[in-house]
Order: C-alpha cells, then sequence, then structure tokens
C-alpha cells in the first residue's frame, strides 16, 4: 500500500506508509523531526511533516522547508531512475525488433538475388564472392570517399547481390545461349539492368524509403557504365557514376573473369588483374582500381573459399563478343 503525499513543488509522490507511520510513532514519542528524518529517510521525514503540520508540535518553517527540498529531491531522483529503467527497457526491445526486420530484410533480399541468378546456372557462390568482394574494395576506400562508413558497406554488401535481378525479364534463349550473341541478342540483355532497377522502384514504391534499396537501384541500373562514358544503359561517365556502382562493376568484371563459363575457361587471377590494370581510367574509376591493386591478393583468397561457378553465363564478360 503506497500513501501519496502533496509536496509543495507541486508533484505526487509514492512514499511508504510504513516509513509515514515510524516517523509519527518517533514524534509522537518525542523524537527531533532532524532525528527522525536520520533514522528514517525522507518518507519518514514526509511522514514527521504530515504529522508537525496536524499536531501542536512546533517545528520551525525553515527545518519544514529543508524537509520539502529533501523530499522534493528524492522524488525527482525516485522519477528519474524510474524514467531510466523504462527508457532502457524500450530501448532494448526497439533494438531487438530493428535486429529481427532487418534480419528478414537481409533474408528476402538474398532470396530475390538468388532466384534470378538461378535462372542462369547459378549457385550461390557467385553472390557470396561478389558481396565480399564488394564489401572488400570499399572498406580499403573508406579513406577517400566521407560517404562510406559500416551501415553504407553493409548495404552496399546487399545492393551488389541484386545487381543482375533484371535478368528474370530476359529470354532463356538468349541468357542460356552458350555461344557468341547476335547484336540483337545483346541489346536484349542489355535491358536487364533497367528491368532490375524497375523492380527495385516498384518495391520501394511500396515499402517505402529506403538507403538500402535505393542503393540496390542505383547498381543494377549502372554497373555496366564504365568511367569513360561508353557503357549501359544510359552513357553514365566519371562521378556521374554511383560509387556503389562503380565498386561493384569492378568486383563483378573480376568474377566473370576468373570464373569458368559454359563457352569458355576461366581466366587466371593474374591475367584479370592485368585487365584491369589496363582498364584503369577508361572502364573502371582510378581510385578503385588503386585500391583492388593493394588488395588483390585478397580477391584471389576469397574466390579460393567459394570456388567456382562453372555454368553461369554473364554478360559481362568480354570474351563473350557479338558474333
Amino acid at each position: 500500500m503506497q500513501l501519496k503525499c502533496a509536496i509543495s513543488a507541486g508533484c505526487l509522490v509514492g512514499l511508504g506508509l510504513a516509513g509515514c507511520m515510524a516517523a509519527v510513532f518517533a514524534l509522537a514519542n518525542g523524537s527531533t523531526l532532524g532525528a527522525t528524518i536520520a533514522a528514517g529517510g525522507v518518507a519518514a521525514g514526509v511522514g514527521a511533516l504530515i504529522f508537525c503540520r496536524r499536531s501542536t508540535q512546533s517545528v520551525s518553517s525553515d527545518e519544514l522547508r529543508r524537509l520539502e527540498l529533501a523530499a522534493f529531491v528524492k522524488a525527482s531522483e525516485k522519477y528519474e531512475h524510474m524514467i531510466d529503467r523504462l527508457n532502457a527497457g524500450l530501448e532494448i526491445e526497439v533494438g531487438e525488433r530493428l535486429r529481427q526486420s532487418l534480419a528478414t530484410r537481409h533474408a528476402l533480399i538474398m532470396g530475390l538475388a538468388k532466384l534470378a541468378d538461378f535462372r542462369d546456372g547459378e549457385t550461390g557462390k557467385h553472390l557470396e564472392r561478389l558481396c565480399d568482394y564488394s564489401g572488400l574494395l570499399a572498406r580499403t576506400l573508406q579513406d577517400e570517399f566521407d560517404e562510406i562508413d559500416d551501415e553504407w558497406i553493409q548495404s552496399l554488401r546487399l545492393a551488389a547481390a541484386l545487381h543482375d535481378i533484371g535478368k528474370v525479364g530476359v529470354p532463356d534463349s538468349v541468357l542460356l545461349k552458350p555461344g557468341r550473341l547476335t547484336i540483337e541478342e545483346r541489346e536484349l540483355i542489355k535491358r536487364h539492368a533497367q528491368i532490375g532497377a524497375d523492380t527495385l522502384i516498384d518495391i520501394r514504391r511500396n515499402f517505402g524509403d529506403d538507403s538500402m534499396i535505393n542503393m540496390g537501384i542505383q547498381v543494377t541500373l549502372q554497373h555496366h557504365e564504365r568511367w569513360d562514358g561508353k557503357g549501359y544503359p544510359f552513357g553514365l561517365a566519371g562521378d556521374n557514376i554511383s560509387l556503389a556502382a562503380r565498386i561493384v562493376a569492378l568486383a563483378d568484371f573480376y568474377d566473370a573473369l576468373t570464373s569458368e563459363r559454359v563457352y569458355k575457361r576461366a581466366i587466371s587471377h593474374e591475367e584479370t588483374c592485368e585487365m584491369i590494370h589496363d582498364a584503369r581510367g577508361t572502364q573502371f574509376d582510378p581510385a578503385i582500381v588503386d585500391a583492388f591493386e593493394r588488395v588483390r591478393e585478397r580477391f584471389a583468397q576469397i574466390r579460393r573459399l567459394f570456388g567456382s561457378d562453372p555454368t553461369i553465363v554473364d554478360d559481362m564478360d568480354p570474351l563473350r563478343d557479338v558474333a
């Protein structure tokens, strides 16, 4: 049971009834007000205050004011502690719900990405490698670009997995063709960039604005653009291509060349590194090529860790020329 007392500041404070009754008993038996507060704390002091105001015992106005102030301070501390506990509980609950939401989003994104890749014979290793390559490059570039932080890198890893989801809109006769593509077939396969971006734009329209989805749109739409402006679909050049797409473009190129295809052998790590070096400032951002040069051996480690996918077909491969 709690006793609620009105304090001069106008606050209502829950006080222990036992403390108040102990104070009343002490004062009734001749204890001083100061001794009562010292023995029983503020609750006892407020009990004493109530008793004094309802009895004939003489208490100075200064002592009453000190008691009221002490009760107010104690009440404030009690309220602050209660709010702190509530806030801590809310933070834990919100954090857990956020983690669950992000985990669900991550699973859905990877499922969508793998579903698209299964169409062209992908086993899933390609996406794992690409996410690792992209994250490694971003981490290496972190000191050079203010926008790159841990959250940005995590978003990039997911966005990289979405880069080719637009291939679900490319006919199997083109996507799975083992030989060289005709000019018309090449134009058909180029449409996957726009199809992928449009798909993510529709998701954003229904799901709401999301930084990772926004990055995914940039990556799907622009990962075939070139630093020199000779890429597709829009012929963007230089910094007009998003940083995320510039990173994924190099990572995807490396994976395409070092993977076996139904129409070619895999190119060695060393040969691929030379081709990337030669494409510095033309196909690829010079800063990203320089970052790749610093971690090229870690690319080889990732390649060995996840192996290769012998059946994947990838239009990024420069050896898949038109007929």
